[in-house]
């Protein structure tokens, strides 16, 4: 019925007669459609990749991909209804014409939370029996820098020896950041009057000693610290080092004055 939906036939009849006369008739054959196409289904991610994607932190409502049906049959047959199954993160609408719908999301997503969705569209004809069709639409979530380092304690601590050789380890610090790439990507700092005292291994967390410490000056001291991203903006947290200091035996007697002065009568046992 797609291809031809009617067809004319030229019909002669004669009879045995030598000298019989022809007649024609037109036949005209109309051809019944039948329910025998299901919906067709294609999408469009609209994207430079061809693929499905949207960031996370995109509000409620956001585009996703464009769909459109079609349905060769006719009457009943070829009018459809569609809708996406088994999803609270996405609904579609229904744009005007009527064959073709868009994919926007229902809530704000959080891709450390899921990185990826299956949605489910279906959509089923009117005719009898009905058909239906569905289409599986992976989405990927793509990251945004949304997170900022955590480090594994708030407050480091460290013992030290007082006159202790430069470059002395401390303490390792460590954070994590569950965005991806350079967004997860940490580097550690001292902050403030901390760079006077420490220095941090940006790559691995390693706090050593920029210089040598005096029990004698201060039994201990506290330093603050930065974990940072790479992502844009980049995010940041902080965290705090107690140093503590024992006491060395480094410092002589001392008397209270230069020279000392005493009188003592004679003949005394």
């Amino acid at each position: 019925f797609q291809d031809r939906s009617s067809y004319t036939l030229s019909v002669t009849a004669r009879d045995r007669n030598p000298e019989s006369l022809t007649t024609l008739a037109k036949v005209i054959i109309k051809v019944l459609d039948v329910n025998n196409h299901a919906p067709k289904i294609t999408t469009n991610a609209l994207t430079s990749s061809g693929h499905v994607q949207i960031s996370e932190g995109e509000p409620e409502n956001s585009f996703v991909a464009h769909i459109s049906v079609e349905d060769p049959d006719s009457g009943m047959g070829g009018q459809f209804s569609c809708d996406l199954k088994n999803t609270d993160s996405f609904s579609v609408q229904q744009l005007y014409g009527g064959a073709e719908y868009k994919v926007v999301t229902a809530t704000q997503l959080d891709r450390e939370t899921k990185n990826n969705y299956q949605l489910e569209f279906v959509c089923k004809d009117k005719g009898s029996p009905s058909l239906t069709s569905t289409a599986l639409i992976p989405v990927a979530i793509l990251d945004e820098n949304d997170n900022a380092p955590v480090f594994t304690k708030e407050s480091y601590s460290a013992i030290l020896a007082e006159n202790n050789p430069i470059g002395a380890f401390l303490v390792q610090i460590s954070a994590k950041d569950p965005d991806l790439d350079q967004n997860g990507l940490v580097e550690y700092r001292a902050l403030g009057s901390a760079t006077n005292f420490l220095n941090v291994d940006p790559v691995s967390g390693n706090v050593t000693a920029k210089v040598k410490f005096d029990y004698e000056q201060a039994q201990k001291l506290e330093f603050p610290l930065a974990a940072i991203d790479h992502g844009v903006p980049q995010k940041t947290s902080s965290a705090t080092l107690m140093i503590m200091f024992t006491d060395q035996d480094d410092s002589l007697p001392e008397f209270d004055k230069t020279s000392y002065t005493f009188n003592i009568k004679e003949n005394l046992p």
